[in-house]
């Protein structure tokens, strides 16, 4: 509930399951409209926080054959819908440690996410913040995409992960 509090906004834990993400939990936000969806959802990678956060985090090989199956469907203007699009922003996550999408799912929808390893260093999800666009702008933007880095990083660690980063 820590990041909820701090940020307001719904956060949602998930996991990649073939080449879709699924929402596992939602804690609701605490403002008087916060975004809701219910566990099981399914959503596509190229389009969400989550799933870009994910993507990010694989292996080169692993991410390639991923987006190799993947249909890059535009739902918004924002949408991103070619691989090399897709590709840049994958290397811009991995250097920032979050992902962001910015209304490419759904307009006026904003979430930040980032990936969870477990124990034995494999990815286990992601976790995110869903906003609504008018409540995040890009400063806000940047401090909670450090703060779910960080939840992401002490969630791993919890599930025994052993960073061999070196500062």
């Amino acid at each position: 509930y820590e990041l909820r509090d701090k940020t307001g906004e719904s956060m949602l834990a998930g996991t990649i399951v073939e080449n879709e993400g699924i929402v596992l939990e939602q804690i609701d936000g605490l403002h008087n409209f916060s975004f809701k969806v219910k566990p099981g959802l399914r959503f596509p990678l190229h389009t969400s926080a989550p799933g870009k956060a994910y993507l990010a985090d694989l292996s080169g090989k692993e991410c390639e054959q991923i987006i190799s199956d993947m249909k890059l469907t535009r739902f918004t203007p924002q949408t991103i819908t070619t691989v090399p699009q897709l590709q840049e922003e994958l290397e811009q996550i991995r250097k920032i440690g979050y992902a962001v999408d910015m209304e490419e799912e759904m307009s006026g929808q904003i979430c930040i996410g980032a990936a969870v390893r477990n124990r034995r260093n494999n990815l286990a999800g992601a976790i995110w913040v869903v906003a609504p666009s008018n409540r995040m702008d890009k400063k806000k933007i940047e401090k909670t995409g450090l703060m779910i880095k960080q939840s992401a990083e002490r969630i791993s660690t919890n599930l025994g992960y052993l960073s061999l980063a070196v500062a």
